[in-house]
């Protein structure tokens, strides 16, 4: 595998590639729908999204006003991920269903996630396409080859194992 092949790899999957876009959003996760509706409801009559998170959600991110900081949508379970990405900056969503619970989800911004330099993606670029030529070799090898087992238990005196003779 040569410089171009890992070069033409990079320009093809990486470069030409449309940029994925990354979400950085809040939520509150709760047990049932109907605490999630309620919590909804307290921030559409005034309470913040944050104070909210913290008072109710039952897990880490709570702390920091439900704050999940930036992840891609293929970092989130489906449901979220779906959820998230069909948003606006600054939408509030109706209470989402995935198997951790209901969320509440707040996003707060969007952004292109940053494409890897060819310096930076090379090695394991190389590493893929040695493993697939690799690979490549070895199912056209196992295509090719011709394997006969002739009787080797048969033929052995102790039914194919060594057999051991006391010296006199």
């Amino acid at each position: 595998i040569g410089d171009e092949a890992v070069r033409a790899w990079y320009d093809k999957n990486i470069a030409a590639a449309p940029p994925e876009k990354e979400a950085h959003a809040r939520h509150i996760l709760v047990d049932t729908e109907a605490q999630a509706t309620a919590i909804a409801a307290e921030i559409a009559a005034g309470k913040s999204f944050e104070d909210a998170a913290n008072e109710h959600s039952r897990d880490g991110s709570g702390e920091d006003g439900g704050d999940l900081g930036w992840f891609g949508r293929d970092d989130m379970v489906e449901a979220f991920g779906n959820a998230v990405f069909s948003m606006e900056p600054g939408d509030i969503s109706a209470p989402v269903q995935s198997q951790f619970g209901w969320h509440l989800i707040q996003v707060i911004a969007f952004r292109e996630m940053p494409k890897p330099t060819f310096e930076e993606a090379e090695e394991e670029i190389f590493r893929q396409l040695a493993r697939e030529e690799g690979q490549k070799l070895i199912e056209s090898l196992r295509e090719e080859a011709k394997i006969e087992i002739i009787g080797v238990g048969e033929a052995a005196p102790s039914g194919g194992r060594p057999q051991i003779v006391p010296q006199q």
